[in-house]
């Protein structure tokens, strides 16, 4: 995470890089664990989440 975040042009100043770690984490597992969790809105769900490490980031 720390270097995904040296990577940044414009780093928010007070990034929770567990959190951020964690909503990765969370995607990760969601891949695994597919199947229990409703189709039709797994896309919308990864994006979500997706957006907010994005959020979380760079605000």
């Amino acid at each position: 995470m720390h270097m995904l975040i040296s990577l940044l042009d414009s780093p928010a100043d007070d990034i929770d890089w567990k959190l951020a770690c964690n909503y990765m984490k969370l995607i990760a597992v969601s891949l695994t664990t597919k199947k229990v969790l409703i189709k039709e809105n797994y896309n919308a769900m990864v994006d979500s989440l997706i957006g907010q490490i994005v959020d979380m980031l760079c605000a």
